[in-house]
């Protein structure tokens, strides 16, 4: 294991209040972590270190490294000290890990990942729901549809409805599971102006009709339409925001 050199793990510009105190300790070891500042293998640096570097008691140290054992980015060996574990075993859905990891992603490798994961999952969602669907549900979806419409102009609000619509069909297709795996992983990459570049008009131009190509194949009850203009939809609308 390698003995990495002293690095400061606090972020002083991170305010502490005294009832997360343990979770500011954690976010910045994470950041520490993530950033490469802590490289798989490195051991940390002892209890009293840490208690000196964040100015905090033993307690808090021991819950924070706790957490982010639980989180899967620390070894803790009794006797042996602490080590940063190897990228496979961090927890890839933890929000503080996840929200860390696209802070970092200069490459844009894991929105690139993120973006692979939801358009399989969200397409298969909208096949799935061409199959269930009820007249009320289809009402329902071509009336945030026509919402959208509306707000073209406006894309603060567009976005919000572009949220719901494609909530909606998640929710359509009865898939919970799926369905929480796909927004845990929209709502952390959205939020990332990494995830938001692009000219905002053109985009949703081209995103409206890619949602009214979607909402026609679930109306007409076409499975493999529906993927597919899914599909479609979800990785042009990535395509343009990368470029």
């Amino acid at each position: 294991m390698a003995s990495s050199p002293r690095v400061r793990l606090a972020d002083r510009t991170n305010p502490r209040r005294p009832a997360r105190l343990a979770e500011t300790v954690a976010e910045d070891l994470i950041d520490a972590i993530v950033s490469g500042r802590l490289p798989a293998d490195s051991v940390l640096p002892g209890e009293q270190a840490l208690c000196e570097d964040f100015g905090v008691s033993r307690v808090v140290v021991r819950e924070a490294l706790k957490a982010l054992e639980h989180k899967g980015l620390l070894i803790i060996r009794q006797g042996q000290g602490t080590v940063v574990a190897p990228v496979t075993r961090w927890d890839p859905l933890d929000s503080t890990v996840l929200n860390a990891r696209i802070r970092h992603d200069d490459g844009l490798g894991l929105l690139d990942n993120l973006v692979q994961v939801r358009c399989a999952l969200e397409s298969e969602l909208a096949g799935t729901a061409a199959t269930r669907r009820t007249e009320q549900q289809l009402a329902e979806m071509n009336s945030v549809l026509a919402a959208m419409e509306c707000v073209l102009r406006q894309p603060e609000q567009y976005l919000a409805l572009d949220v719901e619509f494609h909530d909606h069909i998640m929710w359509m297709a009865g898939n919970d599971v799926a369905r929480a795996v796909v927004t845990n992983i929209h709502n952390h990459a959205r939020v990332s102006s990494r995830y938001c570049g692009g000219e905002l008009d053109k985009q949703i131009t081209a995103a409206h009709i890619g949602h009214a190509a979607i909402a026609q194949a679930i109306t007409d009850a076409d499975e493999l339409a529906a993927r597919t203009a899914m599909r479609t939809h979800i990785l042009d609308s990535w395509h343009s925001k990368r470029s």
